[in-house]
């Protein structure tokens, strides 16, 4: 919890060194989990925190035996661009993405429980371009070269328990839909 707060600390103080020139926004991946962007536009550039939210719930009966299992992830991060006009109404957008990512999961299968609890970073350079189709509303797409680093702590119900560290290189392309207050 104290870290959400030093994010928004962090946040309110970096949005308001800038000038008065400022747009605000609301925007979202189009994509399968929820990824809720909040865009400002400043001075050429664009400041834009992020929230992911992705969970699932599963439970199978195989052979007379039922297993459910859990799983939940929250995402947040922040984006630093520099923006620049390419053609007509399009922007491409160069920056990168910082975010901290923390998650758990449990799977109960035969009586057998156990839990997984990670949290790591990541750092994603990204280039993206946007066309704005009204003043307000754009559409994008980004791509980027994630560098994450996750630690993970695994427990079960029978007292055995283990942790690893994983870092991971991955590239990503997401569909951005961005609307922008006036």
């Amino acid at each position: 919890m104290t870290r959400m707060m030093l994010f928004i600390i962090i946040l309110l103080i970096s949005t308001s060194s800038y000038s008065a020139e400022k747009r605000f926004g609301v925007g979202a991946k189009v994509y399968d989990s929820v990824l809720i962007y909040f865009p400002v536009e400043v001075n050429g550039g664009l400041i834009e925190p992020s929230l992911e939210v992705s969970s699932s719930e599963r439970e199978s009966n195989s052979y007379g035996s039922t297993a459910d299992s859990s799983y939940r992830r929250i995402n947040i991060g922040v984006g630093f661009f520099k923006s620049s006009p390419l053609l007509k109404d399009t922007t491409l957008n160069l920056g990168s993405r910082f975010g901290y990512v923390f998650g758990k999961s449990e799977s109960n299968s035969s009586g057998s429980v156990w839990s997984d609890e990670s949290n790591g970073y990541f750092i994603a350079p990204t280039a993206g371009v946007a066309y704005a189709f009204t003043p307000q509303f754009s559409l994008g797409m980004d791509f980027s070269i994630r560098y994450s680093k996750n630690s993970r702590k695994f427990e079960s119900s029978s007292g055995m328990q283990d942790s690893s560290s994983e870092s991971v290189f991955r590239t990503y392309t997401d569909v951005i839909v961005r609307y922008m207050f006036e």
